[in-house]
């Protein structure tokens, strides 16, 4: 019986000492530029029992056990560090290095085609290039509902798939604190990266929440954000054509803990505004006359088809993409066709006219920015194939005018003087 307690004690001692080993260390974990937090950063012990992320604020909570002698800590775009346990212990804070990829520069052309990923087993339906330039990607299949999304590197191909059942209209998203959601329908999903070619997801939210939240911020610049406010469209609905009336304005607000201010407006401008207030009144009026004196008026389909496609043609939502280069703040104002240059604080540095002759606002286009090389280029469409013109925003002169051979170019990205697209 003395024998049987004393193996008792024994044990319950044993647990005492374990419990005075382990150790709890906060660390907080900073951009070694910047000295801003990194947030979502994966950390992992070399006994592969600890996986934690870091909060917003870049602190994670690490209980150290005896046998731990090293943690592993990892975020893409930065370089992996593995750190000691006796070097935690002295101190509070990590300093995360930027990644440097050293790559051929290659001025673009169209005639220079590189084929990233061919497999005729699924199709490529959107993608981001990630900072190590290898590539997330979502592929289907014809004949199936689901879809996937996978890590593709780039000389080796996928190495980490993530099936998805019953959701549908899904891409890929770079919010502006540089991490990437999965946005479907019904929710959004924020994509963590535990390795250089694996990944997994946080916990899932609703898309409107998403909606409300995240997909409004457009910069973060310092410790404040820029978000984009706007009054969603004002749905019409006729007999034969329903039409969105979009809103007259979009602001920029720039947003800290204590503060909110606007940054930026931009407007319909006057005429556009005038035409919007007479466009459909001027339309059945003009109809009515022609009927009165005996002519061929237009039938009512027709004359709601009209309305509706100078709302989805002319006046479309207001087009104003903002941009952070280096310490400024450039707004593409294509309602007054003016490039806007302002601080970060939102103080007005110059404005800069840009030339209406070489550019035409009235069909689909969009500014494409190369961070890396802080260059700008305006694309549109040309019939079937898509074009980029290099946009000289001290100037305001658009050249030279770049076709891309391949026809249905879409989801034009480029980095680093490359021009990445997806094509049939």
């Amino acid at each position: 019986m003395k024998f049987k307690n004393f193996i008792l004690v024994f044990f319950i001692l044993l647990g005492a000492f374990k419990c005075l080993a382990q150790k709890n260390i906060t660390v907080t974990i900073l951009d070694s530029k910047t000295k801003l937090p990194v947030d979502f950063a994966f950390v992992s012990s070399d006994d592969r029992k600890l996986n934690l992320v870091s909060n917003k604020e870049g602190q994670l909570l690490l209980n150290a056990g005896p046998k731990i002698k090293y943690y592993v800590f990892y975020k893409i775009g930065y370089a992996t560090q593995t750190v000691p346990l006796v070097t935690l212990l002295q101190t509070d804070t990590l300093f995360l290095v930027s990644k440097s990829y050293n790559l051929v520069e290659v001025t673009i052309t169209p005639k220079l085609f590189d084929t990233i990923i061919r497999d005729k087993r699924f199709y490529v339906d959107d993608y981001i290039v990630l900072p190590n330039y290898d590539f997330l990607i979502i592929t289907s299949k014809k004949s199936s509902k689901e879809f996937n999304i996978a890590y593709y590197k780039r000389y080796r191909g996928i190495t980490c798939t993530k099936k998805m059942m019953n959701e549908t209209h899904s891409y890929l998203f770079n919010d502006c604190f540089k991490n990437l959601h999965l946005v479907t329908d019904y929710y959004s999903r924020q994509i963590l990266f535990d390795s250089d070619s694996t990944f997994d997801f946080l916990p899932k939210f609703n898309k409107t929440k998403f909606d409300s939240t995240v997909a409004l911020c457009a910069l973060k610049v310092d410790t404040q954000l820029v978000l984009k406010s706007f009054r969603p469209p004002f749905k019409v609905k006729k007999e034969w054509s329903d039409y969105s009336i979009n809103s007259p304005f979009l602001t920029y607000i720039r947003v800290s803990k204590h503060n909110r201010q606007n940054l930026y407006t931009a407007y319909y401008t006057k005429e556009m505004r005038s035409r919007i207030r007479n466009e459909a009144g001027d339309a059945y009026r003009i109809n009515g006359l022609i009927n009165d004196i005996g002519g061929h008026a237009m039938s009512a389909q027709k004359l709601e088809s009209s309305v509706a496609l100078f709302y989805r043609a002319v006046a479309k939502p207001i087009y104003a993409p903002i941009f952070l280069k280096n310490d400024t703040v450039i707004i593409f104002n294509f309602q007054e066709n003016i490039i806007v240059f302002l601080t970060t604080t939102g103080n007005l540095l110059k404005e800069v006219k840009m030339n209406e002759e070489e550019f035409s606002t009235y069909h689909d286009f969009e500014v494409i920015y190369d961070e890396l090389k802080q260059k700008f280029y305006y694309k549109t469409k040309e019939a079937d194939k898509s074009t980029l013109t290099f946009i000289n925003i001290y100037k305001g002169g658009f050249s030279p005018k770049i076709k891309l051979e391949k026809i249905f170019a879409k989801n034009i990205q480029i980095l680093n003087d490359k021009a990445y697209y997806l094509v049939k």
